[in-house]
């Protein structure tokens, strides 16, 4: 998790109906119903918070306690708050100016920091805590994706396929501060939200929460047999996902023509990947050259999930690709 200094931020109790800096004009139209903003209770600095987010309970008698936990257990450090006008201090040693939000948010120092009460942050919490979970590199995460699973217990397993079937590699971290260790390297890891964060140059994603999602969950365009389909590609992480209907137990050629195998009258370099019907099985995987020599397989069920996508960031353009039964 990312270290959380505990920079002593005590405030107020606060119910000053009619004071200019929480809105009220003096009206007569106001709502007289309306409870005063207190900041007595318990508040965070992180949307979303975790179990290990510092929760600042403060008390109507100028008192506060800065747990270093969110279920506020242990013994918690304790200070002194005091209020005038819009600027609270802690102890006499530390003042900033507050800005109500709303109930249950406000900021410090223009802004700078900004407090949610807790339970109410917009982010949620989240009761796991970071890098505790499965996570994947992928913004979009295919069949072939692999999966970090970082346990409870500082082991780490690298997953070769996004079902999470085959061990590839297993490793071990630890966290200590804002510095994640991952197999003797360490690095800064930055917490963006529950399900993303970034290490060592990489952003990773929880798994089921990528930001574009899984390839065969999203649209897919249907292939007649025999029928050559003509794509074009202007962006070296694009993708297009095919289905084909095709008999359990029948052999089919799968043929594409790219500039790097193929008639010569296309642009792009494509690479090829397919999968049988239970969207997991491979039969072939990132095949760059099918157009000398096509990519046979006996179907599994009946559908053939096929995904084409640009060999490398260099290789956008058009390509074809075609389906035939033997």
């Amino acid at each position: 998790m990312k270290k959380i200094w505990i920079i002593p931020v005590l405030l107020l109790s606060i119910g000053l109906a009619g004071c200019s800096m929480f809105g009220n004009d003096g009206d007569d139209d106001d709502d007289d119903t309306a409870a005063p903003f207190t900041i007595v209770g318990s508040w965070v600095k992180e949307s979303p918070s975790y179990p290990t987010t510092h929760v600042y309970e403060f008390a109507s008698d100028g008192s506060c306690n800065i747990y270093d936990n969110y279920a506020m257990t242990g013994v918690p450090y304790k200070t002194t708050w005091s209020l005038s006008g819009d600027t609270w201090s802690l102890d006499d040693d530390y003042s900033a100016t507050i800005t109500i939000i709303s109930e249950n948010e406000f900021t410090v120092n223009d802004s700078t920091t900004t407090y949610y009460r807790k339970g109410y942050e917009p982010g949620g919490h989240v009761d796991e805590t970071l890098p505790i979970g499965s996570w994947v590199i992928d913004r979009c995460s295919f069949p072939n994706t692999n999966v970090y699973l970082f346990a409870s217990d500082g082991t780490v397993i690298l997953y070769a396929d996004y079902a999470m079937t085959t061990e590839d590699a297993a490793s071990t971290w630890s966290l200590s501060g804002d510095t994640l260790t991952l197999d003797g390297d360490s690095a800064t890891i930055t917490i963006i939200s529950g399900n993303e964060f970034t290490w060592d140059g990489y952003s990773y994603y929880r798994k089921g929460y990528e930001p574009d999602g899984f390839a065969l969950d999203g649209p897919a365009a249907s292939l007649s047999l025999g029928t050559a389909y003509d794509g074009n590609f202007t962006d070296g992480a694009d993708f297009d996902v095919f289905t084909v209907a095709v008999e359990d137990g029948a052999n089919y050629d799968i043929t594409w023509d790219d500039s790097f195998d193929g008639s010569h009258h296309y642009s792009g370099d494509i690479k090829v990947i397919a999968y049988a019907a239970d969207r997991a099985t491979a039969y072939f995987f990132d095949k760059d050259n099918g157009y000398t020599h096509p990519e046979t397989i006996t179907a599994s069920g009946t559908i053939i999930y096929i995904i084409a996508r640009p060999y490398d960031s260099d290789s956008v353009g058009t390509y074809s690709l075609t389906v035939t039964k033997q």
